[in-house]
């Protein structure tokens, strides 16, 4: 009979889709802290998840782009890495600009004078 690599009970062990849905809703601009409220994770845990996923993608996209494109395998992730950044930017600045709109609409519900 094997033995359980942990026995701690108290230590929960989350699957992949759980962790990849967590990882996409910090990319989406919320902050790791807010994410692992609604989750109930620990934000350094999240954190971890963010790294990991970050340098398997930094791996794929440089064997993927040496394989096509003959180029050095070190140029790859500084634009996967930018155009990652640049979507999850993107991504917040949409979810902000959503933001905005629901209270400037809040705002002329609840005061009809107010300029905006």
């Amino acid at each position: 009979m094997s033995t359980p690599l942990f026995s701690d009970p108290s230590r929960r062990i989350y699957s992949a889709s759980f962790k990849t849905d967590a990882i996409q809703l910090v990319l989406a601009g919320s902050t790791p802290k807010q994410v692992g409220e609604r989750l109930d994770v620990d934000p350094h845990l999240l954190r971890r998840w963010l790294r990991q996923s970050a340098k398997a993608m930094q791996t794929q996209t440089s064997a993927s782009a040496a394989k096509t494109s003959g180029a050095p395998a070190n140029s790859s992730p500084d634009v996967a890495a930018l155009l990652e950044a640049n979507r999850a930017l993107s991504a917040a600045l949409a979810a902000r600009e959503q933001d905005v709109a629901i209270l400037k609409k809040a705002i002329s519900i609840l005061n009809p004078k107010a300029t905006i």
